[in-house]
């Protein structure tokens, strides 16, 4: 054979080739299988759409560096984890680096949190311990950055060490009395702790125990207390006052080993008895680069119900007190008895920053609020009244970790609800469904009550999605399609929504090649698309069933358009039948004579 006609067969061969690889290519797909394997002698795991589902009970394996969990490859999509009740042991390095996971609510038939278990989980901020740990081994909590509240059941006995090293957000800890023994190190670098109180009987308190905790303001020593570990307050430079019962030591005493640790405590530090109040502030100021004083003030609220921490932060030049002042509170409903006085809280966050901003004179931005919900599924509907009309962002993450974000201005105040269920819950399309709106991927997105409330619904699905689209669809007798946005950087969605129900299904597909309407760009994104600032907010777009007769607002619409037709034929009808009738009886109908002169010209 010649090289020519060699040649040209493999021309021909590569054409086929690049031709099956393109069909191939445009075809459509389905998602990729779900990942799923054992996790223990009778558990199981499965991830689908960012969530990760332990199921069955006891006690979950134990893993090492070097084989680590089964769904470690996966740890970059795992945003959520639902565990079961009956499970009794979460294991060694469990979730070690899963550093998109946001939410982790532990059943109380969990005794123990082993070593390592959540460390370096860099976005977790809702956590719920539950009410049966008793051991949380080392570092099982180390590096989690934006942990925004920790509350410690009175069941747990043992703390390991370095158990919530560096959980830089954490304002407040208490530790229980139920507690016989802490790791060294267990509290270095939170650096955002206000308040400490150390209810657990021990003799003494453990070697760097808040070493680098350079907010710590006040802190609660046990009774028991009769030695301070070495440098168990260095880096506190803003602890002022230490509460202190015992009488193994004196104030003075206490005053001078802290002052070894504390430049000036020894001096200016006070020592009292009785216990710390339930409020406390801290403050510090740092000199900036470009010769601006940042200044930051946090106060610090908790009850047995819910703990708010308020932090403002103002920027203003050398010579000036007048700069940008800006506010986030950070609300934690541990009950649902709590809401009444997150409400008072926050209300007097609020004014107490307009205050601050008013007499200061200087610019200030719009509050945003945090809400994280955990002994309750539901939010109080007076907590949204109370936020109806006031210019604040109100960012709401539920338990499993949903979340919504709403623009205080854009709330009503008239209740529709006597409680919101926020809920909701992401799986991955079927082949099938994902053929049926033209996709390659698509996901099941299921809420778990209905809400009226205009809202901005926030999926994470992981930045393997970030800059593409999405579109929302339901499936109201009809399939039709809801809203289509541009997926943030982070790869989370924003939709736009007026209501939800758990009564129909909706589906989010990706990449819709084309979307009845044009796709809105999410705040995080206007600026990188070039959309000017004073852009015109987005329609919140109404779903499901909204009318008092349970069906959707479309039916609706065509009822009305129909009952309007049936009520002029029905008319017409009565109108021929009465003239004719009269007809019959001799009636002769008046004759215009203006109308016939027209007619003979």
């Amino acid at each position: 054979m010649s090289h020519h006609i060699l040649y040209k067969y493999i021309y021909r061969l590569m054409a086929v080739l690049l031709v099956f690889l393109l069909v191939f290519s445009m075809a459509p797909r389905a998602n990729a299988a779900e990942a799923s394997g054992s996790c223990g002698s009778n558990l199981s795991w499965s991830l689908s759409a960012g969530t990760l589902t332990i199921t069955g009970s006891g006690e979950m394996y134990d893993f090492d560096y070097e084989t680590k969990a089964p769904w470690y490859p996966y740890r970059a999509e795992i945003l959520r984890v639902v565990f079961p009740e009956g499970l009794t042991k979460i294991g060694e390095l469990a979730f070690y680096e899963c550093e998109e996971l946001i939410a982790a609510v532990i059943p109380d038939s969990v005794k123990v949190i082993d070593a390592y278990a959540f460390a370096f989980c860099e976005r977790l901020e809702l956590l719920d311990l539950g009410s049966g740990v008793t051991e949380i081994g080392e570092s099982a909590f180390s590096d989690c950055y934006a942990l925004k509240s920790l509350r410690i059941p009175g069941s747990v006995q043992t703390l390991g060490r370095k158990v919530f090293y560096r959980c830089e957000s954490i304002p407040t800890v208490t530790i229980p009395s139920s507690v016989t023994k802490i790791g060294l190190s267990a509290f270095s670098y939170c650096k955002s702790l206000v308040s400490a109180v150390i209810q657990a009987p021990i003799t003494e308190i453990p070697v760097y125990l808040f070493y680098g905790c350079g907010q710590l303001a006040t802190v609660t020593l046990p009774e028991t207390a009769e030695k301070l570990g070495d440098y168990a307050f260095r880096g506190c430079d803003n602890l002022g006052t230490v509460y202190y019962d015992g009488e193994a030591k004196t104030p003075e005493q206490i005053q001078e080993e802290i002052g070894s640790d504390v430049p000036g405590f020894d001096n200016t530090g006070y020592v009292a008895g009785g216990e710390a109040p339930e409020e406390n502030r801290s403050g510090t100021t740092t000199e900036n680069e470009d010769g601006t004083i940042t200044q930051e003030n946090t106060t610090v609220t908790e009850s047995e119900d819910v703990t708010v921490s308020t932090t403002v932060t103002t920027t203003h030049p050398e010579d000036s007190l007048t700069g940008e002042t800006k506010v986030e509170v950070n609300v934690t409903v541990e009950t649902e008895d709590g809401w009444e006085e997150a409400i008072s809280q926050v209300e007097d966050a609020l004014r107490e920053y307009n205050e601050n901003v008013t007499a200061s004179g200087s610019e200030s931005t719009r509050p945003q609020i945090n809400v994280y919900v955990k002994g309750t599924e539901t939010v109080d509907p007076d907590f949204i009244d109370a936020m109806a009309g006031r210019d604040v962002i109100l960012v709401i993450r539920m338990p499993d970790g949903s979340i919504w974000r709403l623009l205080g201005k854009d709330l009503d105040t008239t209740k529709v609800s006597t409680e919101y269920n926020l809920s909701y819950s992401v799986t991955t399309g079927s082949q099938e469904l994902c053929q049926e709106l033209g996709v390659n991927s698509c996901y099941v997105l299921k809420f778990h009550n209905a809400a009226q409330i205009n809202a901005e619904l926030l999926i994470e699905l992981g930045d393997t999605v970030s800059n593409q689209q999405a579109t929302l669809f339901q499936r109201d007798g009809a399939l039709s399609q809801l809203q289509t946005v541009v997926i943030d950087q982070n790869g989370c969605i924003h939709f736009y929504l007026a209501s939800v129900t758990n009564e129909i299904e909706y589906y989010v597909a990706l990449n819709l090649s084309e979307p009845e309407e044009e796709a809105i760009v999410p705040k995080e994104l206007q600026s990188s698309y070039g959309i000017p600032e004073d852009y015109v907010p987005v329609q919140y777009r109404i779903t499901g069933r909204t009318s008092s007769w349970g069906i959707g607002i479309d039916a609706v619409t065509w009822i009305m358009i129909g009952g309007f037709v049936v009520v002029v034929a029905v008319v017409g009808i009565l109108m021929f039948m009465l003239n004719k009738r009269k007809l019959k009886r001799g009636y002769i109908p008046e004759i215009d004579e203006e109308d016939l002169y027209e007619e003979e010209e």
